[in-house]
């Protein structure tokens, strides 16, 4: 079963729950989880879902949350790696 991303959790989607990550790939996992208790507040992190829901769906919350809705996006994330989709998000979404 596909893993939604939007809040209603059926407008965008990413990979599989069971894809399998690399050993690079869990270290960015770690690092993603680093990044959001760094960056967001423990109240914001728990209406999100933290820490049972899975990051990329938390990142995604926390992009809406500030405007920008990964939903309207045109790209199909589903079919990226987990890196690609993480860096998408992160990177290009403007968290550097």
């Amino acid at each position: 079963m596909a893993a939604a991303i939007a809040d209603n959790d059926e407008s965008t989607t990413f990979a599989e729950e069971d894809e399998e990550l690399s050993e690079d790939d869990y270290k960015l996992k770690d690092n993603v989880y680093k990044l959001l208790d760094m960056l967001v507040d423990n109240v914001t992190l728990k209406k999100f879902g933290w820490p049972e829901t899975k990051e990329e769906k938390v990142l995604c919350k926390v992009n809406k949350n500030c405007g920008h809705d990964l939903s309207k996006d045109p790209y199909n994330y589903q079919e990226w790696d987990y890196g690609t989709r993480i860096c998408q998000v992160i990177v290009y979404r403007g968290y550097t």
